[in-house]
């Protein structure tokens, strides 16, 4: 099986990853309801589990809210989770709105580019927060010396969703952040 398209970036930096053990736990969030990258990685050897918030189609994935992933995994701990172009649809994965994906986008671009500067505000408060939700419920889940490893955060703009202090008040130690990806660290 080879790489899932849009996957190529997010495996070299997994791959770059050093394992510390023989079966590492990775969580993908926003891996879509067929899992293909959960897929793959299994087939790699890792113990890999996704998370999507549409109803899932692989017995790997599992469908739920990534600010809450406590509700979702209980007590199991990750060795590292990753976020491929999913922050930017952060408002959906708690129901702010009730659209799909691709209609998020639009309506994002839409009110990005003809809204009024205190709608483009709000929204993007809105996001903001739940990201640092997002933030704070990765931290829980992973391991000491655990990675977050977020590309591509926003499909649209290609940024990332949250700063590096953002990050950094977390908990998270910063290995590496560019506006369109960072490598995060849960210190030991």
């Amino acid at each position: 099986m080879d790489i899932p398209k849009g996957y190529e970036r997010m495996f070299a930096l997994v791959t770059e990853v050093p394992k510390r053990n023989s079966n590492p736990a990775l969580l993908e969030i926003g891996c879509g309801e067929h899992g293909h990258f959960v897929d793959y990685m299994r087939q790699q050897g890792w113990d890999t589990v996704g998370l999507d918030n549409r109803e899932p189609l692989s017995q790997f994935v599992s469908r739920g809210d990534a600010s809450k992933l406590r509700d979702v995994f209980g007590d199991k701990l990750f060795d590292l989770v990753l976020a491929n172009q999913v922050l930017g649809y952060a408002p959906m994965t708690n129901d702010l709105i009730g659209v799909g994906r691709d209609e998020f986008a639009w309506i994002k671009a839409a009110l990005l580019c003809h809204a009024g500067p205190d709608i483009k505000k709000d929204l993007d408060n809105m996001v903001k927060d739940l990201i640092k939700k997002i933030l704070g419920s990765t931290f829980q889940q992973l391991s000491p010396d655990g990675l977050l490893i977020a590309c591509g955060s926003d499909a649209i703009f290609e940024q990332n969703y949250f700063t590096q202090s953002e990050a950094e008040a977390v908990g998270y130690h910063v290995i590496d952040f560019k506006p369109s990806e960072a490598v995060l660290q849960k210190p030991r």
